[in-house]
């Protein structure tokens, strides 16, 4: 009798160990993708200032129809470029297309987000996870 209980007693620890390891990778999990959603809302948020800034004359310190001079000043403060989010930063920008790009915080693999903004102000994302170290 004694030898069952203690076989008992190792399977609820191996269980309850399981358990455990499944609810923090899964917690893990939701934390990445959760911030992987607010870095996308944070970059559609920036793409609609910057196509603000493609309509907005030049005489009213905008692109004059063009992305060509956008600046990251042009996107707000210094907080609104790097928030506990990501990072973001103007990777490209021509007269009729940008490339901006959000580097996740969260993580050790942190997302890395392009948004493209074409000149009609659509957005097309890309997304990637950095390598493990």
């Amino acid at each position: 009798m004694g030898q069952q209980q203690i076989l008992l007693i190792v399977l609820s620890v191996i269980l309850v160990g399981v358990a455990v390891a499944v609810g923090i990778t899964m917690f893990r999990d939701h934390a990445l993708n959760s911030n992987k959603d607010a870095i996308i809302a944070d970059l559609t948020n920036l793409s609609a200032k910057v196509y603000k800034f493609r309509i907005t004359p030049t005489g009213m310190d905008g692109g004059g129809g063009s992305y060509a001079d956008l600046e990251d000043g042009d996107l707000g403060t210094a907080e609104a470029l790097d928030n506990d989010n990501a990072t973001y930063e103007i990777i490209s920008a021509d007269a009729d297309e940008v490339v901006l790009q959000a580097t996740g915080t969260q993580g050790a693999t942190p997302w890395i987000i392009q948004c493209t903004i074409d000149a009609s102000g659509n957005n097309t994302f890309t997304t990637t996870q950095q390598a493990a170290y």
